[in-house]
């Protein structure tokens, strides 16, 4: 193999990883910068060392192994559909990725897209084709596999696969469709150990016990290995033509994570699998600050994204679920909005018959109250945006969907909210697919409640807001597993890495149910509003609740889609820091757990100069307070936090060009 280029300029890539494949078992493919690379090579299927085998691979960073042999291969059905051995190489290929891309929603508004591409060729032992498609960027690398011809070929299975160092600690969702779990740590181990869980994670899992497959983990896993590096490792491109996948332990060893497909896949030649994610760092910065899983989907099928305004929205329905059939009380709301120069509302308008009738909303019995027109007119006068809401199976079918979404056009709503999508099926993501095309046709945005994870779909559909797929503040208003403050700072290096996330933040009223009161101080619901990233940024605060809280001078006029994102410090379930970037201004924000703590801030990030800054942070009983300041950017900012609390503050005109 050859020595770690990351002396190269990356243009010369391509003569690096030609020179690196030596030998017809193995390659190695470098990032642009030479810090990761991934190896690949064929394991002979028997004592014979013949040509053929089966196909593993391991990753680097700075040339050290941090994921061992891992295995990779995928099952079809039939003789000609075994990819898992007696693979023989036939050739490679390699391409240098260079592109820059604009997003409306998101972490980051440009985004620069370098890697190296290599594709290796192989026949299996009935002259069948794969293309095993490799990828490695600075932050990562992730592979996939392209079976091309005719026909129909369904997968069964996938022998892909991640061996986690022994002794790494690892945060690990026990896997629900909803994905509405707690990021448990736990210590890997060859033989499985169950995790220690406190007490709030004690309480959800006996309510949801019913639902936990035996050994099975959702997407995406973190890990920090006993070396000391980061691995972060997910899945991207998913899409109808195959199905939601998530983790389980290896019988024989539980340190090897597999994948496992949500049933079979219905699938015709020629075909592409969703692209296995390993995003890796010495420190937690690269995976956070990471566009990876965005960079791995298709590019934009949108010509024309102008229609497509992200932004802070209220939320009625998480103060009362029975909000939605009261006009007057929406309409407080949507004043609220405008005081506070947010841009939506989201009205839940197949729940404004007046019962909170989940799953069980009947299809279009909403459409014939006669004061929806008005509300909608009503907040387009304010500059408010409106938002729906339904049930899938209510647009289950083109006609369906051709009824709903006209009612959504002819009377002004913007955007709809789908719900009760918790399956990773492929049937479901070919839903996704279809409503997700007819709302771009009528320039309705979207998101996706009651969800999976997802995937980075949002880059080849931007007017995909936000999803859900998370353990959020909704859970305040049912006497279950809450979010406490471990759970939000943990949700910063795992859930919301992997997209948009509908966590609807920043309720100053909820209390929680007795014995699962909420924790958190004001300024921690506060500043999720920027420490978490959401397209939709649903904001679970009443007009009341905000009034009684200085809270309301820092989220006013919040944005919800940002320029850049800088993270500072953290660690999962203990604290989290981070700055986001809109225009030329930077908004810093950070959470805190159950012990007090000192923060020593570098700024850095910023302009050199002095600012005047108000510090909104909390006092001793947990309100927000403001505090003037003036800093300079050469002197670290000192932040005093309490346990489970949280600041934010705003740098204006802080971003030199």
């Amino acid at each position: 193999m050859c020595k770690n280029p990351r002396w190269f300029p990356w243009f010369l890539m391509a003569a690096i990883i030609t020179s690196c494949v030596n030998k017809k078992d193995a390659w190695e493919l470098y990032s642009p910068e030479g810090n990761v690379s991934i190896q690949v090579r064929l394991k002979p299927s028997d004592e014979t060392k013949s040509s053929s085998g089966s196909l593993i691979y391991s990753v680097k960073l700075d040339e050290i192994e941090i994921l061992p042999p891992s295995p990779m291969g995928i099952t079809g059905e039939g003789k000609n559909g075994d990819f898992s051995r007696g693979l023989k190489f036939v050739r490679q290929y390699q391409n240098i990725i260079s592109e820059t891309y604009s997003m409306p929603v998101g972490k980051k508004s440009v985004i620069k897209h370098q890697g190296n591409e290599q594709v290796l060729v192989y026949l299996n032992d009935q002259g069948q084709q794969i293309e095993l498609h490799l990828r490695a960027y600075h932050d990562g690398i992730a592979y996939r596999y392209h079976i091309p011809g005719e026909g129909d070929m369904p997968i069964h299975h996938e022998n892909s696969g991640f061996q986690i160092p022994e002794g790494s600690k690892a945060w690990l969702q026990s896997y629900v469709p909803h994905y509405e779990r707690y990021y448990i740590p736990r210590i890997i181990k060859k033989t499985y150990t169950p995790p220690e869980l406190n007490h709030y994670q004690e309480f959800y899992h006996e309510i949801f016990k019913d639902q936990t497959p035996g050994g099975d983990y959702a997407f995406p896993l973190l890990a920090r290995i006993p070396s000391g590096q980061w691995i972060f490792v997910s899945e991207a491109a998913t899409y109808g033509d195959y199905c939601g996948c998530r983790l389980y332990e290896d019988p024989d060893d539980a340190s090897l994570l597999r994948v496992r497909l949500d049933g079979p896949v219905k699938s015709k030649l020629s075909l592409t699998t969703p692209w296995r994610v390993i995003m890796v760092g010495n420190t937690l910065k690269p995976i956070v600050e990471s566009c990876m899983i965005l960079n791995l989907n298709p590019p934009s099928e949108l010509e024309n994204t102008e229609w497509i305004r992200p932004g802070m929205s209220t939320f009625p329905w998480l103060s009362d679920h029975g909000i939605n059939s009261n006009l007057a009380r929406l309409k407080q709301f949507v004043d609220f909005a405008a005081e506070m120069g947010w841009k939506w509302i989201e009205f839940d308008n197949a729940l404004a018959f007046g019962i909170d009738t989940g799953s069980r909303t009947p299809f279009a019995t909403w459409m014939s109250i006669p004061w929806i027109p008005e509300f909608i007119a009503y907040a387009t006068s304010k500059g408010i945006r409106v938002t729906g809401w339904d049930n899938w199976n209510n647009l289950d079918t083109q006609e369906k969907r051709d009824s709903i979404l006209g009612y959504y056009q002819q009377h002004g709503f913007s955007g709809i909210k789908v719900d009760f999508l918790n399956a990773d099926t492929q049937e479901m993501y070919q839903f996704r697919d279809e409503i997700i095309r007819d709302c771009a046709e009528r320039k309705l945005m979207i998101s996706f409640h009651g969800a999976t994870l997802p995937r980075g779909q949002q880059r080849r559909w931007p007017h995909l807001a936000t999803w859900e797929g998370v353990l959020g503040e909704e859970s305040y208003t049912y006497p279950r597993g809450m979010p406490t403050p471990e759970h939000n700072a943990t949700l910063c290096f795992t859930r919301n890495v992997a997209g948009s996330m509908d966590y609807t933040p920043s309720s100053f009223t909820q209390p929680g149910y007795p014995g699962f009161e909420r924790t958190t101080t004001d300024a921690h619901q506060m500043a999720l509003a920027v420490v978490f990233e959401s397209g939709w940024q649903n904001i679970g605060a009443t007009p009341e609740g905000m009034a009684g809280t200085r809270a309301r001078e820092f989220m006013k006029g919040l944005p919800a889609a940002w320029d850049d994102i800088h993270f500072i410090d953290g660690y999962p379930d203990d604290y989290c820091v981070l700055a986001r970037r809109k225009g030329h201004d930077w908004y810093l924000a950070g959470i805190n757990t159950g012990e007090e703590r000192t923060l020593s801030i570098s700024l850095d990030f910023l302009k050199t100069r002095d600012y005047r800054i108000n510090l909104f942070t909390d006092d001793a009983v947990g309100k927000v307070m403001v505090k003037e300041l003036q800093v300079h950017t050469q002197t670290p900012l000192d932040i005093q936090l309490i346990p489970n609390g949280g600041f934010g503050v705003v740098f204006y005109d802080s971003y030199e060009e």
